[in-house]
Parts: C-alpha cells; structure tokens; sequence
C-alpha cells in the first residue's frame, strides 16, 4: 500500500503546484532521517515479542507488549517535540529553499509532527502483530496508516493544515 500512496501523493502534489512537491519532498526527506533513528528502538522492543512468541515465554509477553506500547508513545512524543524544536532552525537556513517552497513546508512539517507518533505506534503495532504471526492484520494497519498519511497530504493542500 505504501509504494501507491506515494505515488499517489507525488501525482496530486505535482499537480498541485512545483511548489508543494519540492516542500513536501524536502519536509519527507528530513523527516524520514529524524525518525529512522526513533523506529530502529521501537522496532528493537516490539521484537522482543517474537522472541517471547518463539521461547515460548508467554508470562514475557504481557510485559514485552506494554514495553513496546510505552516505548512507542514516549518516543514519538519525544520526537514530535523535537520536530517542533527544530523546525525554525531547519526552515531559516538548513534547507536553502526558496521563499514559495518555505512557505508550503511549514504545513508539511506541522503535519509530519503530528503524525509521528502515530507513526511510532503504528510501527510498534505492526511489529508486534508479525512477532505475533498475524502478518495479515500487521499489513492491514500498515495500509490504515499509509491511507492516513494521504488524508494529511489532503488537509494540507486543501489548506486545513496551516
């Protein structure tokens, strides 16, 4: 799902406007490096769920489960704040960007940090329900949070993001 989301994405911005695809492709970018860092840590607890799953360590798996969840939400609040943080330092002077495309990454950026823990959770989700052995379910929320992802880029270009 996510490969058609962002293709999606990519069609409705470029007709957008120029504008719009370079901001959200410079916001995607820097979001992505910024977050890889959070999901590498999520995706190391949510594992601990396949080992319980495997060891067959059941009275493991409540505890591993909460530690995922916990760990999910306390690093994508975390990263969401330091979204917010460096934003202004980023928009000033890192990107180099032209004023236009300045000003249409500001809503993307907003959106990216408000997703992010979402997407943290969603990642945790997904984790533990291949650890799990539920791989349907784990690609059905896959696809929930891709199909979320494209309503933002909606809200952000129909200007319910600002």
């Amino acid at each position: 799902a996510y490969p058609a989301v962002l293709t999606t994405q990519t069609a409705l911005l470029g007709l957008h406007s120029t504008a719009a695809l370079a901001a959200y492709s410079s916001v995607g970018m820097t979001a992505t490096v910024l977050t890889t860092f959070f999901i590498f840590f999520v995706d190391g607890v949510a594992a601990k769920v396949g080992r319980s799953v495997s060891q067959r360590r059941w009275r493991h798996l409540r505890t591993d489960v909460q530690l995922t969840f916990l760990s999910a939400g306390a690093l994508g609040a975390t990263t969401a704040a330091l979204f917010a943080l460096l934003w202004p330092g980023l928009e000033r002077g890192l990107f180099g960007l032209a004023d236009e495309v300045r000003s249409a990454a500001t809503p993307f950026w907003r959106l990216r940090a408000a997703m992010v823990p979402l997407l943290l959770l969603n990642m945790a989700c997904t984790g533990l329900l291949q650890g799990l052995g539920r791989v349907d379910v784990a690609a059905a929320v896959r696809t929930a949070g891709s199909v979320l992802e494209l309503g933002g880029t909606f809200a952000v270009l129909g200007g319910g993001v600002e």
